[in-house]
């Protein structure tokens, strides 16, 4: 191997360039700073400071509409449009996550400067310009960003994303004009269970999960209230696309009482009731849930009723003894009781820190 380029290929199978002049693909690409590029859609390019570029690569399969969209905006001339479609079609798809670290490894090799990947993401929020929100909630940097991570599943990156630089000012898009703010909530929460259903999300619980948070939102009365929500839908949207693959894991019965606990987590629900829905019995459920989820049915609905409280006394204006009577507590004395001794801390303070 004659570099770390060499190598990166080799492994990887991802291209790169050392002389970008004359290039259409990377022309407008300045070697003045190690970062990570957008170039549209799911297409990225990883510049290493002073010394070339990796890529191109898609973090998802880009089909031939894309391709020709892209080679289209490239301007170069009609004889080369297979020449240009061909190198696209042949970049490798790899998620961000593992092409921030390769950025980080051939940075360090090359400029003997450590970076870290979260600072890339940083760097690629900070640096985006925002494009007139027609419908309110296309954020460019959420369209960019945010949306395809949504559809990946990939809680921990967007995680690591939203916590790299202020999410507030991501998801402020509305100024301090509540009203504005609620109409931009309404088109990203939209956008975001269409996301999480691309990326496999069961159809049912992405719809019901937008239905209840444009509930809430209704309810809402602060900009920063909004901006919470927000927060917590582009989450919840991203750990539901991402949980199909760990639901292909669960037998046909546990599913089914995992969905139906979670759908009906503002009800009293029975055992009786998920042996019903799921078709075999008492004894038959609870023992495979069991062993398939190492809690029993009543500790998951406790902790899920628990996690749903923990969401509107962070969201919501919410009185403790509406929360206790919004999820069936038999009274607020004991959904207080609950809450502390799962969380350590009462309801009431929680809100206050919140």
């Amino acid at each position: 191997m004659n570099s770390i380029f060499d190598y990166i290929k080799w492994i990887w199978k991802i291209d790169y360039v050392t002389n970008i002049s004359g290039n259409p693909l990377y022309g407008d690409l300045k070697l003045n700073k190690t970062a990570i590029v957008s170039k549209g859609g799911d297409m990225y390019f990883g510049i290493i400071e002073n010394e070339g570029v990796i890529g191109p690569v898609f973090t998802a399969p880009p089909d031939d509409e894309t391709i020709s969209e892209i080679v289209h905006l490239l301007g170069v001339n009609v004889g080369e449009y297979k020449y240009y479609g061909d190198c696209l079609s042949a970049a490798p798809v790899i998620s961000l996550t593992e092409f921030a670290k390769i950025i980080c490894m051939a940075n360090f090799t090359l400029n003997v400067s450590e970076i870290k990947p979260e600072e890339l993401f940083s760097e690629i929020i900070k640096e985006e310009k925002a494009e007139p929100l027609v419908p309110p909630a296309r954020n460019y940097q959420i369209e960019q960003f945010l949306l395809p991570l949504i559809r990946k599943g990939d809680v921990q990156m967007l995680k690591l994303l939203l916590s790299s630089v202020n999410y507030k000012t991501v998801f402020k898009l509305g100024g301090d004009n509540l009203a504005s703010m609620k109409k931009i909530a309404i088109s990203l929460i939209t956008l975001a269970s269409r996301e999480a259903i691309k990326g496999g999300a069961d159809i049912e619980d992405a719809l019901s999960e937008s239905d209840r948070l444009l509930v809430t939102l209704d309810s809402i009365n602060s900009v920063d209230g909004v901006i919470n929500l927000l927060y917590q839908a582009v989450i919840t949207f991203t750990r539901i696309a991402g949980s199909e693959e760990n639901e292909k894991q669960l037998s046909l019965p546990t599913l089914k009482a995992v969905k139906f606990i979670n759908r009906n987590i503002n009800k009293k629900i029975k055992l009786c009731d998920i042996a019903e829905h799921t078709g075999v019995t008492e004894n038959y459920i609870s023992a495979l849930f069991r062993r398939e989820l190492g809690v029993t049915i009543s500790d998951y609905v406790k902790t899920q009723k628990l996690n749903e409280a923990k969401r509107l006394l962070s969201e919501t204006d919410m009185s403790l003894s509406d929360i206790a009577d919004s999820l069936s507590y038999s009274s607020q004395s004991y959904f207080q009781n609950q809450f502390k001794s799962a969380f350590g801390i009462t309801p009431a303070r929680f809100k206050m820190q919140v």
